[in-house]
């Protein structure tokens, strides 16, 4: 398996996306692109998007996952839409006809597109996304996926499909779970991504939510696929990547307002996450 970074001449990189267009090829998207690499049968684009961008009623060819690692954005498919967050994911099958309307903050996409032959590999182990559909926090899998890109070697090809396979399992796997969600639960996720620096005991926590703590804890499991430690972790570390990208402060400040007890700690749990050290995160991401 082979992956190769595409270049402004090569067909993926061409194609007409004025107001006009109704079908898009392989590898062409809104937006500014920043890189289309073809990774076996797999096409990953990376894409950022004007704040307040909306695009016009479009199709692609090719079925896609779109995980949002900046600002946001909505999809409106004919009677249906999704409100697509930074740390989500969405799949949309090839042919579906949709527009977006990006969020006043931007929006920093990573596609990965799947050829039919794909889809009906995977169909054959029990694989089968129906969409479109959408799941609420893949932040270290996009970010493990990035690294994968940036740090290329002999095995990114094989994890990096790997890792779509994961991503394929985590949606078809939200799509059996009921759609409607406890108002407490929302209530919980909410406090987790607003607190992540310093959140209080869980005791304390289910207390205020009146649910025992028991309970909440394998509610939160069964609804977003990890435990409350598990993501407020992932909301930490995606909290530091966004400063190592865009500010200057020392590591041991963001490890600090991140809520981990030295920089130490931090380092640790980072590289854990993403297979990078902070440092090396910052260095990589700002060539980017």
């Amino acid at each position: 398996m082979t992956g190769r970074l595409v270049g402004p001449d090569d067909p993926f990189m061409t194609g007409n996306v004025d107001s006009d267009t109704t079908s898009l090829a392989p590898g062409v998207h809104f937006g500014q692109l920043q890189s289309v690499h073809q990774v076996g049968a797999l096409i990953v684009v990376e894409s950022h998007y004007g704040p307040l961008l909306r695009t016009p009623f479009h199709r692609h060819e090719t079925s896609s996952f779109t995980m949002v690692f900046g600002g946001g954005y909505s999809e409106e498919f004919t009677g249906q839409k999704f409100e697509c967050e930074t740390g989500g994911a969405l799949y949309r099958p090839a042919g579906e006809v949709h527009r977006d309307h990006i969020s006043a903050d931007g929006a920093c996409c990573l596609m990965i597109e799947m050829p039919k032959t794909w889809l009906e590999r995977m169909a054959i182990r029990g694989l089968s996304v129906r969409g479109p559909s959408q799941i609420s926090d893949c932040r270290g899998l996009a970010m493990r996926l990035r690294n994968e890109l940036v740090l290329w070697d002999e095995l990114s090809g094989l994890a990096i499909e790997a890792m779509v396979t994961e991503l394929a399992c985590q949606m078809q796997r939200a799509a059996v779970r009921p759609e409607r969600v406890p108002q407490w639960l929302l209530r919980l996720r909410d406090r987790i991504e607003e607190e992540f620096a310093h959140l209080p005991p869980l005791a304390e926590m289910a207390r205020k939510l009146e649910v025992h703590p028991g309970h909440m804890s394998r509610a939160f499991r069964r609804q977003f696929g990890c435990t409350i430690g598990e993501y407020a972790r992932r909301r930490k570390i995606a909290y530091c990547c966004e400063q190592l990208c865009r500010y200057q402060a020392s590591l041991c400040d963001i490890a600090s307002s991140a809520g981990f007890s030295s920089q130490a700690h931090m380092s640790r749990v980072f590289r854990l996450e993403t297979a990078l050290t902070p440092a090396q995160f910052r260095r990589l991401h700002r060539r980017m």
